[in-house]
């Protein structure tokens, strides 16, 4: 480490021909100035530490840039001769960053949102998954699915078999067993059309109308699907 001291009784102008290279610490002693003017002074340097007291001070200090520096001390000027630590010479093997189009600027991705993002993403795809697989196998679903495939030659079974079926998934009853029993909003009304399905069944005729039987089993699903209690 260089070191320059200072002694403010004398009073001559300081010039010194030694030059510092950039970062270089450079040690002062500094007699008769307070501290506030000493880091009043060195405010365009770097300083390291300052030690001592009245006005007896050691004063270690650096910069990173070039040239020739002036020191106000009091009434003394102290010049500094700062320069690079490396030579024009040496500059020729970096010739290519002379030209800023041969720069690369390293862009800080934002990693931890992106793969937040990912995540949050995929959870949503799970969510959509699980929601249409839920529907998929909700008694509402089932039910209408099934509903579209009756027709005139087979309803007397089929509609009697949905709708058994969807008071079974709501009610958790065994209606499909010929457990008739009053579950919910199930009136003897209803009871009374799921027996008269069992006797549209097994008759040689099948006598009843379609549409009119259809309408029954829908208004008694809507009723079903409306129970607060289930």
């Amino acid at each position: 480490m260089k070191k320059i001291i200072v002694f403010f009784f004398c009073s001559f102008l300081f010039a010194f021909g030694e030059p510092y290279h950039i970062g270089d610490k450079i040690g002062l002693n500094i007699k008769n100035l307070k501290k506030d003017e000493i880091k009043e002074s060195l405010k365009k340097w770097e300083i390291d530490k300052i030690e001592g007291k009245n006005k007896d001070y050691n004063v270690y200090f650096h910069t990173y840039s070039s040239g020739e520096k002036d020191i106000i001390l009091g009434d003394k000027n102290l010049k500094i001769n700062i320069v690079p630590l490396t030579e024009s010479k040496d500059m020729k093997i970096f010739t290519n960053f002379e030209n800023l189009e041969n720069t690369v600027v390293k862009k800080d991705y934002p990693y931890l949102g992106i793969g937040l993002g990912i995540i949050g993403i995929f959870l949503f795809l799970i969510s959509c998954l699980w929601f249409i697989v839920e529907y998929l196998h909700s008694p509402k679903y089932i039910f209408n699915k099934k509903l579209k495939k009756i027709n005139e030659n087979n309803w007397p079974e089929e509609l009697s078999f949905i709708i058994r079926e969807y008071i079974d998934r709501i009610y958790n009853s065994k209606f499909l067993y010929g457990e008739y029993i009053k579950v919910g909003i199930l009136t003897e009304k209803d009871i009374q059309l799921l027996k008269r399905f069992d006797y549209l069944k097994f008759t040689p005729k099948k006598n009843g109308d379609f549409e009119e039987m259809k309408k029954e089993v829908l208004n008694l699903y809507e009723r079903i699907g409306d129970d607060k209690n289930v």
